[in-house]
């Protein structure tokens, strides 16, 4: 079963996304502060999909993309709204209109093809 660690300070969509993928079958930790997302990305648990959304400022997502690339090599999930900006540190950037359907698409493509370079992405998904 995937890890997956939710980060938003939107608590509406936070919960929404967290009943959603609890449902698909995921075991979620689900956060509304960067120092919670944080501490848990340095715990000795591994998270296999880092997701953030679109509600945490820029300079905090990237932080905690940053660190849930580089302590556990997670993958990495930004959430948007209308654009986005400064987000190469996501593998996958998803619209906050897209479907619970889309996002399931999203996590298990990221899931099946592993990167070998865990540096920042290339390209997003």
């Amino acid at each position: 079963m995937a890890k997956i660690l939710s980060f938003d300070y939107v608590r509406e969509e936070l919960e929404a996304r967290h009943r959603w993928l609890v449902k698909s079958g995921f075991d979620v930790s689900s956060v509304e502060r960067k120092n919670d997302a944080l501490r848990l990305l340095l715990k000795s648990q591994r998270f296999d999909i880092l997701m953030i959304g679109c509600g945490v400022p820029v300079s905090d997502r990237n932080e905690v993309a940053l660190k849930g690339r580089l302590q556990q090599k997670t993958r990495v999930i930004f959430f948007y709204k209308g654009n986005i900006v400064h987000a190469e540190s996501a593998d996958a950037l998803l619209s906050v209109d897209s479907s619970p359907d889309d996002l399931n698409a999203a996590i298990w493509r990221l899931l099946q093809h592993p990167r070998e370079n865990f540096g920042l992405s290339q390209t997003a998904y």
